[in-house]
């Protein structure tokens, strides 16, 4: 059996991005992919984009990336929300000419399953937010397709085909207090979804935005995805 372990929007978050790659070691994944956004919002990015480096992770740009290193434009104002880091050169290097290289869109051949990989959407990888709805009306060249950037998951199969959001791990928009990823099985062409409850740390709340840190506070009714309560 063939299974990866697919994270998105960890956006600074060390303590959320460690409790994510403990769970999916113990899952036993044979290949981590990252959609995008290791930075922003939350102040250590130099210790997550170093944690994805160690992992071996497959890496996408995310818009947040395309910010920091030039390649998408700043919006006027937003600096004090974004808290993007200082500069591109700063950040762990073999993560970053990864992240160049691959871009917002990436596909990929894992055990001859063809795999689409982008950070917003096929056609707009940087930036376009596309959800569960929208998804299934997609048109795309690939066995999965894997995307992220809304931090809100969910799975949908269109033709044949698997669609899959991991959602964040570290920041999601739908409950603050369970980061989201996700385990897709190429051989049986199926996905889940998991939630881990995460408390943020003090420092971390504090080094953010109140408008990024409230979403930690963020509790909508309906969770989608197996809320892990076995421990990591």
């Amino acid at each position: 059996m063939v299974r990866i372990g697919i994270i998105s929007d960890a956006h600074g978050n060390a303590p959320g991005l460690a409790l994510a790659l403990s769970f999916l070691e113990r899952q036993e994944v044979g290949q981590i992919i990252f959609l995008g956004d290791a930075v922003g919002y939350m102040e250590q990015a130099d210790e997550v984009c170093g944690m994805l480096e160690r992992s071996r992770a497959i890496c996408l740009m995310g818009n947040h990336e395309g910010m920091t290193c030039g390649r998408l434009p700043v919006p006027d104002g937003v600096d004090d929300l974004l808290r993007l880091p200082p500069s591109w050169e700063s950040l762990p290097g073999v993560w970053r000419q990864q992240v160049e290289d691959n871009g917002p869109r990436l596909e990929l051949d894992l055990e001859g399953c063809r795999l689409l990989c982008v950070h917003g959407s096929p056609e707009k990888p940087f930036t376009r937010y596309v959800n569960s709805e929208a998804a299934g009306q997609l048109d795309f060249e690939a066995d999965v397709l894997l995307m992220g950037h809304t931090h809100r998951p969910f799975v949908v199969r269109n033709r044949g085909r698997l669609i899959v959001n991991p959602g964040s791990c570290g920041l999601p928009r739908d409950r603050g207090d369970l980061l989201s990823l996700a385990v897709v099985d190429l051989d049986g062409m199926d996905a889940q979804v998991y939630r881990l409850p995460f408390q943020p740390p003090a420092f971390l709340v504090k080094g953010m935005h109140p408008r990024a840190a409230a979403l930690f506070e963020r509790k909508e009714p309906d969770v989608f995805g197996h809320i892990w309560s076995s421990g990591i």
